[in-house]
């Protein structure tokens, strides 16, 4: 099952009854990520809309919450999203940023054949993306059309900066070691953006893991965050613990997991309930009764939305009511 990711229209079309609208005006209220808006910048514009946001980013509660059309997260290309490894494969060197203010909020396809890390402050976004040194060429010709390119030197080498936009630059760094790196900012002037390439701190791919946020799961971890997140969860007989999951941030894992457990109970209750079975009606109330002191839930709560919603279910259920369309909305079957 893939967590579900939310945009402003699928949550529009939620069918949220009285109690549920404050909570997602609430949500709605957080301020999204401000798309670039330069021609040029249309796939990228439709890469962001399909990653994760911690809950750091304003786009997390959005995440949180349910959809009502689950939407798998994909790469540039329509390709499911990659895991992240303890550490990126490769050897020469990558780039990560330490500037103050900034924080990460994105990491895509991060293994032998490339990756892409972005950070945000407010309405500004630096995106780094390290290509297969063999992609370099390529990637200088395309740059070209853009314009004439200027000289500036980053993290020690030669490198060509180009302006799509007065607020929006890209800069090509040459080949060091397997990966070619690429730093698109946008949001901010040129001399801002000058100015944070000196941020920048060159590390080595097997490196990357210790300056991923504590909230990050690597496929290492994953398997054990589950088991910890699932242990003092009741479960209905025969659910399957072996979640298979590639989500890297702690909330979206989190909200797979008790996504998964919701879907099972209400799925139960409503097979008991077809059966005129009150025993196992009952036994799905309570099981949900105890969502409130799910660790996982009280630990996710301060962060978005999506708490609130599993402890909606659990009192809807409890008055006898099948929540509306549960299975969209949380994405059950996905």
């Amino acid at each position: 099952m893939s967590s579900p990711k939310l945009t402003d229209e699928a949550v529009s079309r939620l069918p949220i009854q009285e109690g549920r609208a404050d909570l997602l005006e609430e949500i709605m209220a957080i301020p999204t990520e401000t798309p670039v808006t330069t021609d040029d910048l249309a796939e990228r514009r439709e890469s962001r809309r399909r990653r994760w946001l911690p809950a750091l980013g304003a786009a997390a509660a959005v995440a949180a919450i349910a959809a009502a059309v689950a939407v798998p997260r994909l790469l540039d290309g329509g390709t499911t999203a990659a895991h992240l490894p303890v550490a990126a494969p490769g050897g020469g060197e990558i780039a990560v940023l330490q500037a103050p203010g900034w924080q990460l909020v994105n990491a895509d396809s991060v293994d032998e054949g490339g990756g892409e890390i972005s950070y945000q402050s407010g309405d500004e976004t630096l995106d780094i993306d390290w290509r297969p040194a063999d992609q370099y060429d390529s990637y200088l010709t395309d740059r070209q059309d853009i314009g004439k390119a200027e000289k500036v030197t980053v993290l020690g080498k030669p490198s060509l900066l180009w302006a799509y936009s007065a607020e929006d630059h890209t800069v090509i760094r040459p080949v060091v070691g397997d990966f070619m790196l690429e730093f698109r900012g946008s949001g901010m002037d040129e001399a801002a953006y000058r100015s944070l390439l000196g941020h920048l701190l060159a590390i080595d791919p097997a490196d990357l893991d210790s300056y991923l946020p504590d909230s990050f799961v690597t496929d290492d971890e994953r398997p054990d965050v589950i088991a910890q997140m699932l242990a003092p969860i009741p479960v209905p007989d025969g659910f399957d613990k072996d979640i298979q999951s590639d989500e890297i941030e702690r909330y979206q894992l989190g909200a797979q997991v008790t996504g998964a457990v919701t879907c099972a109970w209400l799925d139960e209750y409503v097979a008991a309930k077809q059966d005129g079975d009150k025993a196992a009606m009952q036994q799905a109330v309570d099981a949900m009764a105890t969502s409130r002191d799910w660790p996982i839930l009280k630990e996710m709560r301060p962060e978005g939305g999506w708490s609130q919603v599993i402890w909606q279910f659990a009192d809807e259920l409890a008055a006898g009511t099948v929540p509306e369309d549960y299975a969209g909305q949380i994405g059950c079957g996905n």
